[in-house]
């Protein structure tokens, strides 16, 4: 019986030998990645900070963050609304149609032209305000979408959608068209546009502000055809 006794404890002491040397997960290790599906975005899942490229609180991929850029929290008019707020993301898919989207107006009131970060949000709404026909306007389609449970989306800048470009585009996240251009809520100070029907259909000098989110390249012209809204938080 004590030589049996003696086996069963050396056994039970390997067994507590070999489960103090195995380790478990601990807290800060690499983030995980997820695909939302075809031709949507591959982005890191945040764990307690949000960097460039993790998911936002509205489903989309953040693409700046206002204190590393400026050291400062930054400032969005949405909706009238002034929102004080740290990150900008944009949504993890285009919106919109492709096709027979204007940028409207009712050719006394002056385009917008704010072109900085923090711009978005208060072009967005001097779009919708001058609108003949509000629903054929990106920025429209952008105040239209909602995306887990939030709703204060917005059309972007000419600077925000470059941001969008430097930090998501140009690294192969966000699912962006390949060689499609994105509108942005900016024109050109020197545009001369005419109406047709009460829709802004041609412009003789300038234009809006344009930009490929997987070449980069920006440039003035009737707009679009793609859509990106983005919110801040």
């Amino acid at each position: 019986m004590h030589k049996l006794s003696f086996i069963v404890l050396v056994g039970l002491l390997g067994l507590a030998s070999l489960l103090m040397g195995c380790s478990s997960p601990t807290a800060g290790s690499n983030p995980t990645t997820s695909t939302t599906g075809p031709g949507s975005t591959t982005a890191t899942t945040p764990s307690t900070e949000y960097t460039i490229g993790s998911f936002g609180p509205g489903g989309g991929i953040v693409f700046y963050d206002s204190m590393a850029v400026t050291g400062s929290m930054l400032s969005e008019v949405v909706n009238g609304t002034t929102v004080s707020c740290r990150y900008l993301e944009c949504a993890p898919s285009d919106v919109g149609p492709n096709t027979g989207v204007y940028w409207t107006g009712n050719g006394e009131t002056l385009l917008p032209v704010a072109y900085t970060v923090g711009s978005g949000g208060s072009d967005s709404t001097a779009i919708l305000n001058s609108s003949f026909y509000p629903n054929l306007s990106p920025a429209y389609f952008c105040q239209q979408y909602t995306n887990n449970g939030k709703s204060d989306w917005f059309l972007p800048a000419r600077d925000e959608l470059n941001y969008i470009y430097t930090n998501l585009g140009a690294k192969q996240l966000g699912g962006f068209v390949n060689g499609g251009t994105y509108w942005s809520s900016t024109a050109s100070p020197s545009t001369n546009y005419t109406y047709v029907n009460g829709v802004l259909t041609y412009f003789s000098n300038g234009g809006i502000w344009v930009q490929s989110l997987t070449g980069g390249t920006q440039s003035l012209t009737n707009g679009g055809p793609y859509i990106r809204p983005i919110r801040c938080f």
